[in-house]
């Protein structure tokens, strides 16, 4: 036998949703995975790929992407157009570097 929890009458069917005397809901009638809203991750962890770049873009991505694929897609981006910057930022320091150091030759 099923008693409600409200008002303590017997319910009809153990597969009862709702109450027939007072109208509580008995049985959650959504899927599992709906039923339990889920927390977004900190912002904090897009300071990973920022000083990471790509590696900490990927350690992001793999972390998060079960809780918010959204959020560690973004990550994995940042941390790729990071790495990028430093190639270029690199690729200029050195050209001025030798274009400098040829004035010595």
């Amino acid at each position: 036998m099923v008693f409600c929890k409200r008002c303590g009458n017997e319910l009809q069917s153990q597969d009862a949703v709702t109450c027939p005397h007072c109208g509580k809901l008995i049985k959650e009638t959504t899927s599992p995975s709906k039923s339990a809203p889920t927390k977004r991750p900190s912002s904090v962890w897009y300071l990973l790929p920022i000083f990471f770049s790509i590696v900490g873009g990927m350690i992001m991505y793999f972390v998060l992407k079960d809780q918010n694929k959204s959020m560690a897609k973004k990550g994995l981006v940042i941390g790729i157009i990071m790495s990028v910057i430093g190639f270029i930022i690199y690729g200029i320091s050195y050209g001025v570097m030798m274009s400098s150091m040829s004035r010595f030759y």
